[in-house]
């Protein structure tokens, strides 16, 4: 199962793995057809599990609207799924799948986003959302 953007980027490195895996005649070392043939399989069947993992993670809804807008950022209220139910799980949600950073430049003002703040609040109809602030590198 996919929870953050880390499980994401290893289950893709896996599927590239068990491909090059497939591809490569290392492993076919076996003179019986029939291992072969299972080991074959197996791999397929990890590969297609990883897909379907990928899949059902990239269908997670994530609702953005943006409150407030000006030079230096803007101003984000994002409702979180519905699988959240605490304030801790809404943070760790936000810090693993949402939080902005630039990467380092050796230029000034490269204009990349980056978080500055963020809050979290459950409204009344019970579910959990995020005024995230962010700002560019001007």
């Amino acid at each position: 199962m996919i929870r953050n953007r880390r499980d994401l980027r290893n289950a893709y490195s896996s599927i590239l793995f068990y491909e090059e895996l497939l591809d490569s005649s290392q492993w076919r070392k076996d003179k019986d057809l029939k291992e072969i043939q299972v080991k074959e399989k197996a791999l397929r069947d990890c590969i297609n599990e990883r897909k379907k993992d990928i899949r059902a993670y990239n269908k997670i809804p994530v609702v953005s609207k943006m409150i407030a807008s000006d030079i230096d950022g803007y101003l984000l209220l994002t409702r979180l799924p519905e699988l959240i139910k605490s304030k801790k799980s809404a943070q760790d949600f936000f810090e693993e799948n949402m939080r902005l950073e630039c990467a380092p430049s050796q230029f000034d003002c490269t204009g990349q986003s980056f978080t500055i703040t963020y809050r979290t609040q459950k409204r009344s109809d019970g579910r959990y959302y995020i005024f995230h602030s962010v700002g560019y590198d001007v």
